[in-house]
């Protein structure tokens, strides 16, 4: 079930136009119904009304707030841990860290790929700093019998934004049994780009014939979400389809990794730009980017 693009474009403005597509549609067609968008259980509630309003006061961006937010950084103060970390935390949010983005940004001319991550550019994350430790200390891991690895990237096409979703389906030694990428319309938020990801990642897997029993993905999050039967609020009928899915390809097992032992998803998710198509798939790892190759080689090697 999808939107009807064109008379959306008629009918409405470009923000319009934008939030309206931006959000999933159920394959199984429930009635409407209104939901708080600004916290995850959609009801609303007098202090997420006041966060709301504290926020708009501070010219932040409403769209993007997160409940939880305001009291974060006083929670985190008052950690029991060295303020350099702390500082570092902070630091890497708003975005001032040292990184190669930022030397950039400052008209500093620079080779931006970062050393940890081919072809992408060293991000202001926490991801993109740490990165060197994790893949000392974790690696992707073969599964018993096959596993999907699942991911969403932000992709800008033709002054359009829209995400790239991905999956990535491995045996038990590692092999590429499927892969796929897809063009999707902009969401408003990563997780919710990471869950319509997973059902549009299992519903290929179902038409293909396809059992999953093990599914990875790197934003804890939705995991979250998903083991807790998170059914409410402005997702919830995503996470409905989501456990329909689950049902009819097997699969028993979803697990956070994080994003060193995703990287090969994530890497199909960011080409998605470079695609003429609307959506692609592969079943040999030899018609797959190259980049994409050894990355997966890598997951192979450091996996046995």
């Amino acid at each position: 079930m999808t939107w009807n693009v064109e008379k959306i474009n008629n009918i409405f403005l470009p923000y319009e136009r934008g939030l309206i597509l931006s959000m999933p549609l159920s394959f199984k067609r429930p009635k409407d119904r209104q939901v708080w968008f600004f916290n995850t259980h959609g009801r609303y509630k007098v202090q997420s009304g006041c966060r709301l309003i504290q926020a708009a006061s501070l010219n932040n961006v409403v769209g993007c707030l997160n409940g939880n937010r305001l009291g974060l950084w006083k929670k985190i103060w008052q950690l029991n841990i060295p303020r350099k970390i702390i500082l570092f935390v902070w630091k890497t949010i708003n975005g001032i860290l040292l990184t190669r983005e930022a030397i950039i940004q400052s008209k500093v001319n620079v080779e931006g790929n970062c050393p940890n991550w081919e072809n992408e550019l060293e991000l202001n994350t926490i991801v993109c700093v740490v990165a060197h430790w994790l893949g000392q200390t974790v690696k992707w891991s073969l599964p018993r019998v096959c596993k999907m690895n699942v991911d969403a990237a932000l992709v800008r096409l033709d002054d359009e934004k829209k995400m790239g979703a991905s999956f990535v389906v491995r045996d038990e030694s590692g092999q590429l049994i499927l892969a796929g990428a897809s063009k999707l319309n902009f969401r408003t938020s990563a997780e919710e780009a990471e869950l319509v990801a997973v059902v549009w990642s299992l519903q290929c897997c179902k038409r293909e014939g396809l059992t999953i029993p093990e599914l990875e993905l790197d934003s804890l999050m939705v995991v979250n979400w998903i083991k807790e039967k998170k059914v409410t609020g402005v997702f919830g009928n995503t996470v409905r389809d989501f456990f329909d899915l689950m049902r009819q390809v097997g699969c028993e097992y979803v697990q956070y990794c994080p994003r060193v032992c995703n990287n090969v998803a994530h890497l199909v998710a960011k080409r998605v730009k470079e695609m003429a198509e609307e959506a692609m798939a592969w079943r040999r790892i030899e018609d797959m980017y190259s980049n994409i190759q050894h990355a997966m080689l890598r997951d192979i090697r450091s996996s046995n």
